[in-house]
């Protein structure tokens, strides 16, 4: 018997059966004897190719600044001979995102097989974060600047913002008080390439009004939901006497006082907050002063000459909080 390779397959003529994948012809020959004829044949044949698969590993995973291993890649099929496979990239990372990878397959026979290709995929996902922002301490309006701090727990810088601006405002980590009442500072992080944002952190502050006291007399004051009016001749001067303390501490600056307005009203409908205010000048050649022999401001407003009108004049401190009075001419 004898095998020789056919259709390009390189084999022989040899005596010994080929093993490898090809095309082949094998013949056999008988030379005779006293009682035999001789005779000969041959046949084509052909060895296929084992069929394998070569799949990649593949994996998921939560960014933590590490690289990442998929799974053995793995041959599979009826024979696999000495075939092996190993994946590529054999690591992925450290920063989130899906990495393609490929099967590579060694071995002595890889002729011999029909090798189908599967790809493997690893993911690995954004991280969550947190944000640590510890409570503010109370503050009262007038006081300086202040900083603020807060951390991620991916370690990326956190960023602030106002959510209350009419009563401050944050430049970087700097928070400025604009007016008394509750501040709320938000401390955020967006995220990157590997972390998701972190969910905003809220704290708020009280910022504490000044204290007012006054108007003295001879002004009546209303503490009341009844109006109490001041009844003053037409054109007369009234003086406004009053104190401003920023906690426990006097001011004596006119600085410290926002304005002094004046709304007049119809007497019969009562007080409409709604109507416009009017700036007040001060009557006599005086302005607005803090007099140090009695401790205290004082303003001097003439009314109107007209009688049967009504006011409301009102002083705002610099931090928003007032002092008002009743007026009515005759």
């Amino acid at each position: 018997m004898s095998y020789s390779g056919r259709n390009g397959t390189t084999y022989g003529p040899s005596t010994t059966a080929p093993s490898n994948a090809g095309d082949y012809t094998a013949s056999a020959s008988f030379a005779g004897d006293a009682n035999h004829d001789g005779s000969n044949d041959s046949k084509d044949y052909s060895i296929t190719k084992a069929l394998v698969t070569a799949t990649a590993g593949s994996g998921t995973a939560t960014y933590d600044g590490a690289t990442k291993s998929p799974s053995a890649c793995v041959v599979t099929g009826t024979f696999t001979g000495d075939l092996t496979c190993a994946n590529n990239p054999a690591s992925v990372g450290p920063g989130a995102g899906t990495t393609t990878i490929y099967p590579v397959v060694s071995g002595a026979g890889q002729s011999n097989f029909q090798i189908t290709k599967v790809n493997g995929s690893y993911t690995i996902n954004k991280a969550t974060q947190t944000i640590v922002f510890g409570a503010l301490a109370n503050t009262l309006f007038g006081d300086p600047d202040f900083p603020v701090s807060a951390t991620a727990s991916s370690g990326l810088a956190v960023s602030f913002s106002s959510q209350t601006t009419a009563k401050c405002t944050i430049s970087g980590s700097t928070v400025h008080i604009v007016a008394a009442g509750t501040c709320t500072i938000r401390a955020s992080q967006a995220g990157d390439a590997n972390y998701y944002a972190a969910p905003n952190v809220d704290q708020s502050l009280t910022i504490g009004a000044w204290n007012l006291t006054g108007f003295y007399q001879p002004v009546d004051m209303t503490t009341t939901a009844t109006i109490v009016y001041n009844t003053v001749k037409g054109g007369s001067t009234v003086p406004f006497k009053f104190n401003v303390y920023a906690g426990s501490i006097e001011q004596a600056s006119t600085s410290a006082v926002k304005s002094i307005q004046s709304q007049q009203f119809v007497c019969s409908a009562g007080y409409d907050a709604d109507i416009p205010s009017t700036e007040l000048s001060a009557t006599g050649g005086t302005v607005l002063r803090y007099d140090t022999t009695g401790r205290q401001f004082i303003y001097n407003w003439q009314t109107a000459k007209h009688a049967g009108d009504c006011y409301r004049v009102t002083m705002t401190a610099q931090d928003g909080s007032t002092l008002f009075a009743y007026f009515k001419t005759k």
